[in-house]
């Protein structure tokens, strides 16, 4: 089979069985929802590394049949190459550019003044302390618990212990936390 028809194939695989549900379930599991602005751009991307992790799943086994055992293997090269490119995207394209703000007197010959940088990092921590006050408002007393024994970098099970409860309690709060956290940011 030439590459062409490969790749036809690797697009067919990809619009029948629902395969599209993988990429969805991809871009779940990195904790990027359909709310996040590059959402579409992700899921074009898991599109075409699909076809990629197709092709290569026939190079390493030509003789396999595809749907069976290709699934995880996709589900897992998808992930990886998503995860390199979102790294890459963090490291090489920061979020925000530095303020810059225009002075209109014969000071300055540019006429533009850098903020100072640590305006950025006071603006973020201001934000970051205003969620955590509105979810430390919301949550149950044990909850609250919970909370300042992870800020504190207490292990689960040293909290479970100390609570008398097991970990899948501690578990079960930890998740009522995270909804709650959820509903605070949509």
């Amino acid at each position: 089979m030439n590459q062409n028809q490969i790749t036809e194939e690797a697009f067919t695989l990809l619009l029948a069985n629902q395969n599209m549900r993988l990429i969805h379930g991809v871009l779940k599991s990195l904790h990027i929802s359909p709310a996040r602005s590059d959402y579409e751009d992700l899921l074009q991307e898991g599109c075409l590394l699909f076809v990629e992790a197709y092709k290569r799943f026939c190079q390493l086994h030509p003789s396999q049949e595809v749907p069976a055992a290709f699934g995880k293997f996709a589900f897992r090269t998808i992930r990886w190459r998503l995860l390199d490119l979102l790294r890459h995207q963090q490291l090489y394209h920061p979020p925000c550019e530095p303020l810059v703000t225009i002075k209109q007197d014969f000071e300055h010959p540019t006429g533009i003044e850098v903020s100072d940088p640590n305006g950025l990092a006071f603006a973020a921590d201001l934000t970051a302390a205003a969620f955590f006050q509105e979810l430390w408002s919301i949550c149950l007393a044990h909850e609250q618990r919970y909370l300042n024994s992870r800020l504190l970098g207490q292990k689960i099970s040293d909290f479970a212990k100390q609570e008398h409860v097991s970990r899948q309690t501690v578990y079960n709060w930890r998740s009522d936390v995270h909804e709650k956290a959820r509903r605070i940011l949509d």
